[in-house]
């Protein structure tokens, strides 16, 4: 099993190693310049939030070009360079996936799809389009970021199952405005080592004010309160208050009674299994 971005990075490294026409990098994640030396694309695209092309120049790579983020009359902006030629495409807050900015790891998604249309000839007017035409919702992206708003409070599924998904999703949290109290329903999998499982209570302590620690409907191997137990004490160690933290031994019990228990202006966050998404959606969509 995967364990680690480390891991991670071998394993897609792989991947970029045998691509042709061109590869896209995130220039700013040490592991992914790490893969720079052994492409052999024609091409190589450099994505940064926060370099410019003159810096990126310094990298190398095979006739690259770079995808980046320019701030102008105070808004952010991504733009193409390519040589000589400097291409505005849109100003993120025209990409709804982005939730205006607030969510950082899809404007780095919006980007490296730019950077790939490009590399494939696509016209910037199509690029546009996609990108400000995609909602991050259940209809295009189930399971990533998909708010209900039922009226009363607020829910928001997602897909996050390791340690690095949680934290990026936490900072996405931190910046949005919740007129009540922030929940946290989460679990890990049961077939991720007590490491990892450790390492994905410690991202997100600090950034919710309760916790609910359950387990997917297939515990795989592990015993049925083996990880809520496991999280639950991990947040004590890091310095959750008691009273903020339940443990639910019923994985589908646990999204009925956290849903109503919700209060005016609350926000619920999920963090669903795989096979589990259509059945938490449905019991999302039914809360009032």
């Amino acid at each position: 099993a995967i364990e680690s971005l480390e891991q991670m990075v071998r394993v897609k490294g792989f991947l970029l190693e045998n691509a042709r026409h061109a590869a896209i990098l995130n220039a700013d994640n040490p592991g992914c310049l790490s893969m720079l030396p052994r492409l052999q694309a024609r091409r190589t695209g450099l994505i940064s939030m926060g370099q410019n092309a003159e810096e990126l120049k310094q990298l190398g790579g095979r006739n690259p070009y770079y995808c980046l983020l320019e701030r102008s009359a105070g808004e952010d902006g991504i733009v193409l360079s390519d040589g000589e030629a400097h291409l505005p495409v849109m100003p993120v807050a025209d990409i709804p996936a982005s939730f205006g900015g607030a969510a950082r790891f899809n404007v780095l998604n919006a980007m490296s799809a730019i950077a790939a249309a490009y590399a494939l000839s696509i016209d910037l007017h199509d690029i546009r389009a996609a990108m400000g035409s995609f909602l991050s919702g259940p209809e295009m992206t189930p399971g990533r970021l998909n708010f209900h708003d039922n009226g009363r409070f607020k829910v928001l599924v997602d897909f996050a199952h390791n340690a690095d998904g949680l934290a990026e999703l936490s900072r996405f949290i931190d910046q949005l405005d919740v007129e009540g109290r922030k929940t946290l329903l989460f679990a890990m999998s049961g077939d991720r080592s007590d490491r990892g499982v450790r390492a994905a209570a410690h991202a997100v302590a600090g950034h919710f004010d309760t916790y609910v620690c359950r387990r997917y409907p297939d515990p795989r191997g592990r015993g049925e309160r083996e990880i809520p137990d496991l999280l639950a004490a991990t947040l004590l160690s890091a310095g959750i208050a008691e009273g903020a933290i339940n443990t639910a031994y019923n994985p589908r019990e646990a999204v009925h009674s956290t849903l109503s228990k919700a209060g005016s202006g609350d926000l619920i966050v999920i963090t669903q299994g795989g096979k589990e998404l259509e059945e938490v959606w449905a019991a999302v969509t039914a809360s009032v």
